[in-house]
Formats: structure tokens, sequence, C-alpha cells
């Protein structure tokens, strides 16, 4: 042969073989990662598994708080409405009383008197005799 073609196939041998030692290593490499990427998984798992109880503990602690103040509306809502309708009744009471108690304004503004009471007037002057017993005679 060439000695020229001797030194190409010596050549190739050997990226040939650094080749081959490369894919294995790379091989190792992959099969390496790939335990890696278990042991992760199993650690990333248990923490998932630990957190989940603890949320869904959470989660089934808050559905418990949850259903207590749902049994608990109805009877706020009731108390709400007697409020309401005590409130309503005493407002309307009132309004009652103020119609039956109606104070009459004067037109200087005010107040002349009140119904059921008597109001308080200034003094009158008294009228002389003739004029309240006794009538004049007229021809």
């Amino acid at each position: 042969m060439n000695p020229d073609l001797k030194k190409i196939v010596a050549r190739i041998k050997t990226v040939q073989g650094k080749l081959k030692t490369l894919i294995t290593d790379k091989k190792g490499l992959i099969e390496e990662a790939r335990k890696l990427a278990t042991r992760q998984s199993k650690e990333v798992e248990k923490l998932l598994r630990a957190d989940a109880s603890k949320i869904k503990k959470f989660l089934e602690n808050e559905r418990k708080e949850v259903e207590k103040l749902q049994a608990q509306i109805p009877g706020e809502i009731q108390k709400l409405r007697d409020f309401v309708q005590t409130q309503r009744s005493e407002i309307n009471s009132l309004i009652s009383r103020l119609k039956k108690v109606r104070v009459e304004i004067k037109v200087d503004g005010e107040p002349a008197a009140v119904k059921g009471k008597k109001a308080k007037t200034s003094p009158k002057k008294s009228k002389s005799r003739t004029s309240q017993g006794a009538k004049k005679k007229t021809k």
C-alpha cells in the first residue's frame, strides 16, 4: 500500500478508537445521569408526598370550618331578619305616634299647639264688663 494511504488508515483507526471511547463514556454519562435523575425524582416524590399530606390536612380542616360556617348562616340570617322586622315595627310605631302627635306651626314659625295638650298663650287682657256680660241696648 501507499504510505499516504497507510497514514490515513492509521488516523482513521485512532479516530475510530477515540470515537468508541467517547461513545462508551457518553453511554456511561447517560446512564449516570439517568440514575441521578431517578434518585432525584424519588426525593422530590417524598417531598411532594409529605407536602401533599400537609396540604390535605389543611384542606380538610378548612372544609370542616366552612361546613360549620355554612351551618351557622341560616341562623344568622334569621337573626338578621328578626332584627330588621323589630326595627321596622319600631319605626312604624314611631311614625304612627308622630302622626297622632302632630305639631301645628304658626305663620311665624313657632309651634302653636300639640294635639292633646294646650298651647301656652300670652295672658289675655281682661275686657270691660260691659262688653262681656251686658249687652248695650240700642234703638
